[in-house]
Order: C-alpha cells, then sequence, then structure tokens
C-alpha cells in the first residue's frame, strides 16, 4: 500500500485497485481510518478528534490530487505523492483553528532583515522589534 503522504504523524495510504467509494487510509498510531474522498465521511474505523480535524483540513487541500490517485490506482500504476501542507508556508502549517488557541505562532529564531520576524505573536507584532 503507497504511502502518499505524513504530516503530524498521520500516514496516508491508498490501495492499488481497492474498493468502492473511492477513500484513503489515515493512520495515526494504534488508530486507522478509511476516509471517503469525495465528503470526508469516514467508512470504517477512527482518528482521535485532532487527528480527523488535520486529516479533514488536508482532505480538502488535496482533493482533486487524492482523486487523480485513486483513478491512478485502478489500473494500477505508479501513484504521485502528495505534499503535506499543500502551497502553504512553514509557519502556516498549523490549521486557523487550531492556531486560535496558541499565544505564540513562532519563537524560534531572531528578528529577520528580510522582513518575516520569526518572534511574531499571534496578536501582531514582535516584542523586540515591533514587527
Amino acid at each position: 500500500m503507497p504511502r502518499l503522504s505524513e504530516f503530524y504523524g498521520i500516514a496516508i495510504y491508498m490501495y492499488f485497485a481497492d474498493h468502492n467509494p473511492p477513500h484513503f487510509h489515515a493512520i495515526y498510531a494504534e488508530y486507522e481510518a478509511l476516509v471517503r474522498i469525495d465528503d470526508g465521511v469516514i467508512i470504517r474505523g477512527e482518528l482521535p478528534t485532532t487527528a480527523m480535524r488535520l486529516t479533514e483540513q488536508w482532505r480538502v487541500l488535496h482533493r482533486e490530487e487524492l482523486a487523480a490517485n485513486w483513478a491512478t490506482a485502478q489500473e494500477p500504476a505508479a501513484l504521485s505523492p502528495i505534499e503535506p501542507s499543500g502551497s502553504l508556508g512553514p509557519w502556516e502549517r498549523w490549521p486557523v483553528s487550531l492556531m486560535s488557541s496558541v499565544s505564540v505562532v513562532a519563537s524560534f529564531g531572531s528578528c529577520s532583515p528580510t522582513g518575516w520576524c520569526a518572534n511574531s505573536t499571534s496578536t501582531g507584532s514582535c516584542p523586540a522589534c515591533s514587527r
């Protein structure tokens, strides 16, 4: 079963010539869920709430790629890997719904001359440089 993607400890797999409806397997620790590609309904299994929320947000971002991989897997032919976060930048990988409960988005470096400050908080500016 080819692994298509992995993010936050969640691995996404798809079997070759698997049964309908089109779906993927999301595996997190000892949990596994079969998730329908078109609407995100869990066909079988379960995931913890946070893992399911992250999987759903990822599914929405990559629905077209998942559908294309499903069609390819029915041939069967080699599947294409899918980026964990789509086109989001490294500081935007946490879903907005999770970031709202985090007071500091990033505090892992010093102020950057390029304009983006690694010390910026979710409320806006860096206490050191006011960016």
